[in-house]
């Protein structure tokens, strides 16, 4: 059946789940997943050898939906961006969507970001809005001063280089990006990839929420990958190194940006004003700095300045 609805309409999605001692709420997000409505997936999760009862969940979901859901398990603890890559290694689909262990998905998600991506052929990425909840089902409510966080759409890589815009379990890329991402290497992944659709296509936000997002004390977004180190401005310098790999993909214009901007972090003192990250982050603030919004202008402005004098200070 999944091969006869193989068609231009309902190209293959593969979605892909990285799982590591999830057991608690894996149940519940696999159900979702199930459940999208839109009629030509595989499912494939790759386990971080879990120590819990995530792989005999696995093997029940799969051995249920042998189709749809293919599963593998790393001999060790690779963390989770290693096993993330490990898992898109294994995709068949055009289209390639993330997913995490705990979080729950709207039942047409997939749907409306395939007909996203129909709508818009020179888009290589897309991601949309998401809630986020605790508990049971307790909506953590959303709060905006006079200028906050906006959203990223367009093609421009820099504005990418300082921040990692897009969470990882928003996105879905086009499957033509894995030649650039493979093999997989310790990386932040959704920020290493956004800067690389960025570069080569276009990236496109959808103004919904199609992820409710758990928050409990053992999330892993935001927490320790062996692969990944700690410090801030060392780790900003390691992606920044990494983007590197993506320079003959990108603009003349905007290559020569990372490069300024890579060879000052190489050069920066900790503890000491840095004039130069502080001139370049004024020259480049509208696009370093752009995600910035909200109805106070000069507040943004202001704010601008002080993330300059901020950067060069203290990173």
């Amino acid at each position: 059946m999944q091969s006869q609805i193989n068609s231009q309409n309902f190209p293959l999605v593969s979605i892909t789940m990285s799982t590591y001692n999830g057991e608690q709420f894996l149940d519940e997000q696999l159900q979702t997943l199930i459940e999208q409505d839109y009629p030509n997936i595989e499912i494939i999760i790759n386990d971080d050898y879990s120590s819990d009862q995530t792989w005999e969940i696995l093997e029940r979901w799969q051995k249920s939906n042998p189709e749809l859901i293919q599963i593998f398990r790393n001999t060790e603890n690779v963390g989770w961006s290693r096993s993330f890559g490990k898992a898109i290694a294994h995709t068949k689909g055009a289209f390639i969507a993330w997913c995490d262990q705990d979080d729950k998905w709207m039942h047409d998600k997939i749907s409306i970001m395939v007909e996203t991506f129909h709508n818009n052929p020179d888009v290589s990425l897309v991601y949309h809005d998401a809630c986020q909840f605790r508990g049971d089902n307790e909506i953590i409510a959303e709060k905006k001063d006079h200028f906050h966080w906006g959203i990223f759409q367009g093609n421009d890589p820099v504005s990418l280089f300082w921040h990692c815009r897009i969470l990882g379990h928003r996105m879905m890329f086009k499957a033509e990006l894995k030649k650039h991402i493979l093999p997989a290497i310790p990386t932040s992944y959704d920020w290493w990839i956004q800067v690389l659709a960025a570069s080569i296509g276009r990236v496109y936000y959808i103004d919904k929420k199609l992820v409710a997002q758990r928050k409990h004390e053992n999330n892993a977004t935001g927490a320790k990958d062996p692969n990944m180190i700690g410090d801030y401005m060392i780790g900003r310098l390691q992606m920044l190194e990494k983007f590197h790999l993506f320079r003959p993909l990108m603009k003349e214009e905007d290559g020569v940006i990372l490069d300024k901007m890579t060879t000052i972090m190489r050069n920066h003192v900790r503890g000491k004003f840095d004039w130069k990250l502080f001139f370049f982050a004024l020259k480049y603030r509208y696009r370093l700095h752009n995600f910035l919004e909200g109805s106070n202008v000069l507040g943004r402005e202001i704010f601008r300045w002080r993330l300059a004098r901020s950067w060069a200070k203290n990173w």
